[in-house]
């Protein structure tokens, strides 16, 4: 589940809730939320259940994607903060170079038939979004090893 690292907290909501197969006014009763509350949840404004709520979330919605990224989160967090040393780089570049390859294989194979579906576009979305956590961890500890060397070195 590491690329549900990727995504932005209101996203796993969003994906829980689309995979419950339930429309939003039948889970806000099943939660006994108001639907207002339901679409904030899912909303950028960073307005989230309490963390009490989120087992009678998973088993509202039948399923643990909101849980699985948070843990995806916490393990990325803890990768955040590598050592970078010319063997990191070369091991992020070749997983780098491999994600691209699938990337572009997928494309491929996504538009031989001159068409896309919305199941091979959220496909396509999914493959970008964990080429793009890999790119934005691998810059984020190019940053924090450049703030180590210090200014003058």
């Amino acid at each position: 589940m590491d690329e549900l690292a990727g995504l932005a907290p209101e996203d796993a909501f969003r994906l829980s809730i689309l995979r419950s197969g339930f429309a939003a006014p039948v889970l806000a009763r099943r939660l006994n939320w108001s639907e207002s509350f339901l679409y904030r949840v899912t909303s950028s404004e960073k307005y989230f259940p309490s963390y009490e709520d989120l087992p009678a979330f998973c088993l509202a919605v039948g399923n643990t994607i909101v849980v699985d990224w948070l843990f995806a989160r916490m393990a990325k967090i803890s990768r955040d903060n590598p050592e970078v040393t010319p063997g990191y780089l070369r091991e992020q570049v070749l997983e780098l170079s491999e994600e691209l390859g699938q990337v572009a294989g997928k494309v491929k194979a996504a538009v031989a038939d001159d068409h896309l579906t919305k199941t091979e576009l959220r496909g396509l979305l999914r493959t970008v979004l964990h080429v793009s956590a890999t790119v934005i961890g691998l810059a984020e500890a190019l940053r924090a090893a450049e703030r180590k060397v210090g200014r003058h070195a």
